[in-house]
Order: structure tokens, then sequence, then C-alpha cells
């Protein structure tokens, strides 16, 4: 993937120096770390999780204008990121994925790639109002005469 990322580049014109300019949108796949001198950890950006994710969080993320929430690859929790802490996740692969030796790094890398073929789901999603698994919804109509 690294060689096709260099041609694209080249075409849209001077690589940028600044990467907080970058765009993150929600449900995109990063790198992000929580602190200066922490790991590079794939990640998936995405909302703050509410009330519609039917989830429980122990903290309650609060983030400020400039800052990204990330679920954690692996650990499978919230982070909350600071500017300049997040990066683009095909064009850094080959130098972060091989930075962390961590058991749980590797796990982490392995959960991406099962989300990439659609085996994981990776972040939650928030769920529509009203909505309860689908498989209770199979019970209840199973269930009326």
């Amino acid at each position: 993937g690294a060689v096709m990322g260099e041609i694209a580049s080249a075409v849209e014109g001077p690589a940028k120096e600044e990467e907080e300019e970058e765009e993150f949108q929600n449900w995109e796949l990063v790198w992000a770390k929580s602190a200066a001198k922490g790991d590079w950890w794939p990640c998936q950006k995405c909302e703050v999780p509410d009330s519609r994710y039917q989830i429980d969080l122990t903290s309650q993320i609060r983030i400020d204008a400039d800052e990204h929430c990330v679920y954690c690859f692996g650990s499978l929790n919230y982070a909350k990121i600071k500017p300049g802490m997040i990066a683009k996740f095909e064009r850094n692969y080959q130098r972060f994925s091989k930075e962390c030796k961590k058991k749980s790094f590797h796990k982490a890398l392995e959960d991406v790639e099962k989300y990439k073929n659609g085996t994981f789901p990776g972040a939650p999603r928030p769920k529509p109002p009203g909505s309860k698994g689908k498989k209770e919804e199979g019970k209840e109509k199973e269930a009326k005469p």
C-alpha cells in the first residue's frame, strides 16, 4: 500500500508539513497516542459515546473542540487524544506497526485486520432509539401466535 500512497501524494502537490491541518473523519482508522512518550496505537476515530450507545461507560469522556475521541483496538476502550497525537493509518503503518513490541499491541493489529475483513465490529456505533439487539426482535416475533 505504501507505493500507492506516495503516488497519490505526488499528484496532490507538496506534502503538508503541518500534520494538525489534516481532517480526520469519524470511524476512520488512525494511529493515536495518549501521551507524548506513549506508543502510537491502532485506533478508530469516533464520536464521544453518549446514551444512544447503550454501553456502560465507567468514566464519561469529555473532549475539547480540538481533541479527538478514539476507540483503541486491542484494549477496546476509549481514549481522549490531544491535537498532534493522531495520525493517518495507512500512510504510517509501515513505521508505527514495528515500533511497539507489546503483546497487546500485536493483538490490536490483529483486531484491525479483522475489522478490515469484516469479522470484527470496531468502535461501537450509536443504536437507533428503541432498537434492541436483532436477536431479541427475532425472538419476540416468533413468540407471537
